[in-house]
């Protein structure tokens, strides 16, 4: 779920417009268009909660079709409240609802498929009511081969630092959760703690969107 999801975050982010697949206090959210987070309901159903910063709306697409829109929004908002405690970055609101058409899922297995089929077509900016059951198979295996296609070891990655001394090899390291470059703690000043507990944007992405 959080690989294939990453994938189209950066995927997209390579754009001019951008979106977050998972939320954090540290993250400045107006760099972003959309926000998009799957739900597991209930420990055995996914949805996709979307907020679209741009327009100020939350919806929620259902496979299943079930009414969520509410909660989430109650959620997003007490969220959003908590967050002004962390952060200096202000989100101004109203938040409204947007009802999302999705098609249904005809079994009891392919909500994960759903979500991630909802998912792309929002960061492609195509119709989500598109997508449909029979379209299921096929995009199990596109999500496979996207994963397996994109998939790197970490001693054949390179630092995306200019000046880096010693761009390959086993070293700590970070990536950017804007535009998905990689680069060494060293090579950055990040210390080890900060960089498993925080949220990274590079000076790349500060310079473009600051």
């Amino acid at each position: 779920m959080n690989s294939y999801l990453t994938l189209l975050k950066v995927e997209k982010n390579m754009g001019a417009t951008h979106i977050f697949v998972l939320p954090s206090y540290t993250v400045q959210f107006s760099n972003f268009e959309k926000i998009l987070m799957p739900v597991n309901v209930n420990g055995n159903h996914w949805v996709l909660f979307v907020a679209d910063m741009v327009y100020k709306t939350v919806g929620v697409l259902d496979s299943l079709g079930g009414s969520h829109e509410f909660k989430y929004i109650t959620y997003w908002r007490k969220f959003l409240e908590t967050r002004k405690q962390h952060v200096t970055e202000t989100i101004p609101g109203p938040w409204t609802l947007e009802p999302y058409p999705t098609n249904l899922q005809t079994d009891g297995n392919s909500c994960g498929v759903f979500t991630l089929m909802n998912a792309e077509c929002l960061v492609k900016n195509e119709p989500v009511n598109i997508m449909r059951q029979v379209h299921v198979p096929a995009f199990r295996r596109h999500v496979r081969s996207a994963i397996l296609a994109k998939g790197q070891r970490k001693t054949d990655r390179y630092c995306d630092w200019p000046e880096c001394s010693s761009r390959r090899g086993h070293q700590r390291w970070i990536q950017c959760s804007v535009c998905g470059r990689w680069f060494h703690t060293r090579c950055v000043a990040i210390p080890i703690k900060a960089a498993i507990e925080e949220d990274f944007e590079c000076v790349f992405c500060c310079a473009i969107y600051h």
